[in-house]
């Protein structure tokens, strides 16, 4: 019995060959971390930038009130911090953290979508419903990611 028991110290001991310890860990990183690093990088420069207008763009565009423009950015600013609440509790607890960014991202997409379609023309100006759906939609899109 003494014979199959290594010592710590032979375990981890360097190999005489190589010079280097020995490890039998995976090289590198899964391919998917890449991926979640560009998506995350994609979402927030999309929503920093969305954010740095948005106040301009209820004013002059939408013609809102400059008390509700801010209370309309103070709303999806609070909806976007909040949601990742709801994204961490759907991950955890339901179909994993890979699932819930795809899903979550495409959420995000079509709030982005939404607000550029209510922002052309006849879909557009002045109407506020079109860009409220927008910010919500994009809101919760930000919880995933």
């Amino acid at each position: 019995m003494e014979k199959n028991k290594k010592t710590f110290e032979e375990k981890n001991s360097m190999s005489i060959e190589e010079g280097k310890p020995k490890n039998d860990a995976p090289k590198g990183y899964p391919k998917i971390v890449f991926l979640v690093i560009l998506n995350e990088f994609c979402e927030r420069f999309s929503y920093y930038g969305l954010r740095t207008v948005l106040f301009l763009y209820l004013t002059q565009f939408v013609l809102l009130s400059e008390n509700t423009a801010t209370s309309i950015y103070h709303a999806f600013t609070m909806v976007a911090y909040f949601s990742p609440l709801l994204g961490a509790i759907l991950a955890d607890g339901f179909i994993g953290l890979y699932w819930t960014i795809l899903s979550v991202s495409v959420v995000y997409f079509v709030g982005e979508l939404v607000l550029f379609l209510t922002s052309m023309g006849p879909l557009g100006a002045p109407n506020v419903w079109g860009p409220v759906l927008a910010l919500t939609i994009i809101g919760l899109g930000t919880g995933g990611n």
